[in-house]
């Protein structure tokens, strides 16, 4: 996916000091990764598509390093597409664990349901 389809920046979060990830209104999640040669964070190419997405927490773990989205989705009527305002009575919510490998391309490890997912 290209960047300038994704959106605008809806919020931002450090996963550690080595990424920084941001969220777009659309829901992606856009990765960077930090280069302490040039002490800027570089685009190396990594979203996580989703839809969405209202917050992203990182950790590692036996040397990986492990992206978890929260997800919140509300809908006007259950039959109906998704909207954007984000009030309505109805709707899903999940978490999503990522691994990020070794060629830092983002792999899923696991989806669950989970009431409060926008808490992570």
């Amino acid at each position: 996916m290209d960047w300038t389809e994704s959106g605008s920046v809806d919020g931002t979060v450090a996963l550690s000091s080595k990424y920084l990830a941001l969220i777009t209104r659309l829901g992606d999640t856009k990765i960077l990764e930090y280069s302490s040669t040039t002490e800027q964070y570089h685009d190396f190419g990594v979203v996580i598509p989703g839809n969405c997405t209202r917050s992203v927490v990182g950790y590692e773990r036996q040397q990986e390093t492990f992206i978890v989205t929260g997800h919140v989705c509300h809908y006007e009527d259950p039959g109906q597409t998704l909207t954007s305002a984000g009030t309505q009575d109805v709707g899903d919510e999940w978490v999503r664990v990522y691994r990020l490998g070794a060629r830092r391309r983002p792999s899923l490890v696991t989806t669950f349901p989970t009431p409060g997912a926008v808490d992570v």
